[in-house]
């Protein structure tokens, strides 16, 4: 397979991939090998055993009992999850780092079974979809410089430089490793409140008042969350000038006092797991943020031409991300 860029031939199959990037050619994948042998699967206890020992306990495939589709990455043990980063940043890149389709996770399953990976392969496959598909978000940026540096394509000053993310360094690791540490912690204090709940409820202790936040009538155990996600609403119809929603002014009074509450806030240590964690928010918000322009800017302009003929209906394009404070920035291209 080839592409022209600025007058130039670039290869980009597996065996140019392979050689590009220094990596070892294998007589068989198996990746592939586990993929072809999911038709075998018939019920989700066999779905299950594949995950046995690098989820978190209770955790597993989201999907039908049969043919499950993904799983959390965030569900995944420490160790899994730094391998899961890899994948999805490297291998097969996607703009979404939060879940591992069903695919996906096969090549973690290989990769941890220290099995023979045709990474060329997988990297050439992925690229080949990037280009046949009409996306918005473009994957795989290192990997075709590489081989635009490869084939000789010359470098204009009009090129765009974006900032690579950061190796899975100890640091990273140790990001992952505190994730699993607070989540422990916050399963060992859910699990401490239900046992002393059940207690006073086979005491007949008498519970103790709600807090100010709670609106009466309504759960405990329901009222942050509540709360929470009455304020993000409000929030993001401020933020995509919409109508604002409409609750009854106890309601609205209970949620205005949660938001200056210690709970409705964490900080931003940790609210991000490792570095790379929060690099990978910015990036998914940029271009969240990009899809977004997009869609409001056609949305108004067609119906502006439906409405208003005679009316300038030329949109006016600003670049995406924009550049200075807050713009992207980096070293490498």
């Amino acid at each position: 397979m080839l592409a022209y860029v600025r007058g130039k031939k670039v290869k980009y199959s597996n065996l140019v991939i392979d050689r590009v990037l220094g990596l070892r050619a294998v007589e068989k994948c198996d990746v592939e090998f586990r993929r072809s042998l999911t038709s075998e699967y018939k019920t989700r206890a066999e779905w299950d055993g594949l995950l046995e020992g690098i989820m978190r306990d209770g955790k597993g495939w989201i999907g039908t009992v049969a043919r499950p589709q993904r799983i959390n990455t965030v569900d995944l043990l420490s160790e899994y999850k730094a391998w899961a980063s890899f994948i999805l940043t490297v291998v097969e890149q996607t703009s979404s780092t939060a879940e591992m389709i069903r695919n996906r996770v096969l090549i973690l399953l290989t990769l941890i079974s220290d099995e023979d990976i045709d990474v060329g392969g997988l990297m050439y496959r992925s690229l080949k979809k990037l280009v046949s598909m009409d996306k918005t978000t473009l994957r795989h940026c290192c990997l075709i410089n590489k081989l635009c540096q490869a084939a000789g394509v010359p470098v204009e000053p009009s090129d765009v430089y974006v900032r690579s993310l950061r190796p899975i360094s100890d640091t990273v690791m140790a990001g992952f490793e505190k994730e699993q540490e607070n989540y422990e912690r916050k399963l060992r204090e859910r699990r401490e409140q239900q046992r002393q709940l059940q207690m006073m409820e086979h005491d007949h202790v008498p519970q103790a008042p709600p807090p100010q936040v709670q609106q009466q009538g309504l759960p405990p155990y329901f009222a942050e969350y509540t709360y929470a996600m009455a304020n993000w609403a409000q929030d993001i119809s401020s933020r995509d000038r919409m109508p604002p929603p409409a609750f009854p002014q106890p309601f609205y009074d209970a949620a205005a006092l949660y938001r200056q509450s210690p709970f409705a806030r964490i900080n931003a240590y940790e609210r991000f797991a490792s570095p790379l964690d929060m690099v990978n928010y910015f990036a998914q918000e940029r271009q969240r943020g990009a899809d977004r322009e997009e869609r409001i800017r056609a949305e108004y302009y067609r119906i502006q031409a439906e409405q208003q003929p005679t009316a300038d209906t030329h949109p006016l394009y600003y670049p995406f991300p924009p550049t200075g404070p807050g713009g992207s920035s980096g070293e490498q291209q």
